[in-house]
């Protein structure tokens, strides 16, 4: 299935008097022989998108295919515009990749909630998701999975991926992002064990490649959680290259972030606060900050502590001398004889040898 520059797919948006209705769903899935769809294609300025206003809540865009493939501006959408909740995006597939500023959201513009994102699942993870570029007419415009709350009431929806591998590059993002009062939605990335995630980028200050939740006004920051079983994993960035891992908030308390992958290469060691380098950092501009919680790779354990060892009186037959030694622990005695000189200082003279 493909989809070309100028064509918008969008069940009929509930606008109506009253605006209580819900928009519609829209679905690709396997075909009568429950194969799934082998492409799904959108490029250009292109929407695919369930849409809904006043009270209504938009509905869920389910997408059931081997490869999912986004470029030139392309947009996947499951928006609001009103006190109705957006929809969920669920994606069932092998591979994504994502180009030139093409984007997957779920957003709320008014007061209702902001939709979750969910990317393969536990039993069935991507292969490989790769996201890369922005807009060439706007660099502003990155490619990207994200969920907004823009309203002042409703906390953004979460975003949740399972996949081997993830290669984020050239200023893309995934953000969770809530303004007001309400809280930012979390970011949960399950790598598969012996998996990667890797974060490169051009070194534009302005515009990181970044894993973020985002909180304005007052705002909590959402949580990021890093993970991969038995910690077989890897996270990697340039640290020159500005790629950063941020929980961030305004006037409010920064999210937390749990990295439970394996080693973490490549980035600032969670300094609070944002660098032209690449970050990993939970921070508040003006409230409280927040945590990384990471697990130490290759913890070095303490060294045996030294047995205690008793001290035991022993009597030497010759010299009838006591004497003390540690128990289990050898020891030499000059007692006179042998062909020892009775001094250390003097020279073995040839009538003390016997």
């Amino acid at each position: 299935m493909g989809i070309t520059a100028g064509h918008n797919i969008d069940p009929e948006p509930v606008d109506d008097a009253p605006p209580i209705g819900d928009g519609g769903s829209l679905t690709i899935r396997g075909a009568a022989n429950g194969q799934a769809t082998e492409l799904v294609e959108l490029s250009g300025k292109t929407v695919l998108s369930t849409t809904s206003f006043g009270a209504g809540s938009a509905d869920d865009i389910n997408i059931d295919s081997d490869q999912l493939f986004l470029s030139d501006g392309a947009v996947f959408a499951a928006d609001t515009f009103g006190t109705g909740s957006a929809g969920d995006i669920n994606l069932n597939l092998n591979q994504l990749t994502m180009q030139d500023g093409s984007r997957i959201g779920a957003a709320t513009a008014g007061n209702g909630a902001g939709g979750n994102i969910n990317i393969g699942t536990q039993a069935s993870p991507l292969d490989l998701i790769e996201l890369s570029g922005y807009a060439l007419s706007a660099p502003s415009v990155r490619s990207g999975i994200f969920t907004d709350s823009l309203g002042k009431n409703e906390d953004a929806g979460d975003i949740t991926i399972y996949t081997y591998d993830l290669n984020m590059n050239e200023r893309s993002v995934i953000r969770a992002t809530a303004r007001g009062t309400t809280e930012g939605g979390n970011i949960n990335i399950i790598l598969s064990s012996g998996g990667w995630l890797q974060m490169r980028n051009d070194g534009n200050p302005d515009f990181p490649t970044e894993i973020a939740t985002s909180a304005t006004e007052n705002a909590r920051g959402g949580d990021i959680n890093l993970t991969a079983p038995r910690r077989e994993a890897v996270i990697s960035a340039v640290l020159t290259e500005n790629s950063d891992i941020v929980a961030d908030a305004d006037r409010g308390q920064g999210g937390v972030i749990n990295e439970n992958v394996g080693p973490v290469i490549g980035f600032n060691d969670y300094n609070g606060f944002r660098t032209p380098e690449s970050d990993f950092t939970a921070i508040s501009a003006r409230g409280i900050d927040g945590v990384v919680n990471a697990t130490e790779d290759n913890p070095q354990e303490p060294p045996p502590s030294q047995p205690d060892i008793p001290r035991v009186e022993q009597v030497c037959p010759l010299s009838q001398a006591a004497t003390s030694r540690d128990a289990e622990r050898s020891t030499f005695t000059n007692i006179g004889h042998g062909g020892l000189p009775p001094n250390p200082n003097n020279t073995l003279s040839v009538p003390s040898i016997q």
